[in-house]
């Protein structure tokens, strides 16, 4: 039941991101649960043509379920997923560029969220994470980093909470900021805008 939910969710994603973001750059997609693979955290890596997640995420993912890795499963797969585009179809040019490999793939998970109305699902009691939830944690959580420096110099962070700041930027405050160039414009104007983008940044 496990691996047909992956599935599932995987397909939906992959449909939508091919509307959203143009064609999925590779001929196929594999998805792969390592078990103790990062044991203790919800974890994914996603190199071309290939997810891998480790089973923290996925052990548990029938809807019943009160695991964690069940909420997040989704997100974590579109976040992944999204990867595809961005990290492989475009990747970053230098460190500074990180965060349109990391942010624009989590910030097109809470699309993914949204678009397949993730919050019906909350509402109807579903032990899920819906675009709603998501987008509060960014806000709450992205108000911690929002003196630290710029997001695209998260990676050159040295102290020690540079991890931890690092993660807030990436995945908290770079999402916020797509969200704001969204809600400027309509979501046909937004996709075109990226469609376009990775069209001109190919490979």
């Amino acid at each position: 039941k496990g691996l047909e939910e992956i599935a599932n969710i995987s397909s939906v994603f992959l449909r939508m991101f091919e509307d959203q973001l143009g064609v999925y750059p590779f001929k196929e997609l594999d998805i792969v649960e390592i078990p103790g693979y990062s044991p203790y955290a919800i974890y994914g890596i996603s190199p071309a043509s290939l997810v891998m997640l480790g089973d923290a995420g996925t052990r548990t993912v029938d809807s019943a379920s009160k695991n964690i890795g069940t909420r997040v499963l989704p997100g974590l797969i579109a976040h992944e997923l999204a990867h595809q585009w961005f990290g492989h179809k475009i990747w970053q040019a230098s460190e500074l560029d990180n965060w349109i490999t990391e942010s624009f793939s989590e910030y097109q998970s809470g699309i993914g969220a949204q678009y397949a109305k993730l919050d019906d699902q909350v509402a109807r009691g579903q032990h899920v994470k819906g675009w709603r939830a998501m987008l509060d944690d960014w806000r709450s959580f992205g108000k911690w980093c929002d003196k630290d420096t710029s997001i695209e110099a998260a990676n050159r962070l040295r102290d020690a909470n540079a991890g931890a700041i690092r993660r807030c930027l990436l995945y908290n405050r770079g999402p916020l900021v797509l969200h704001m160039f969204r809600n400027w414009m309509s979501d046909k104007a937004y996709f075109a805008v990226i469609q376009q983008l990775i069209k001109n940044n190919e490979y």
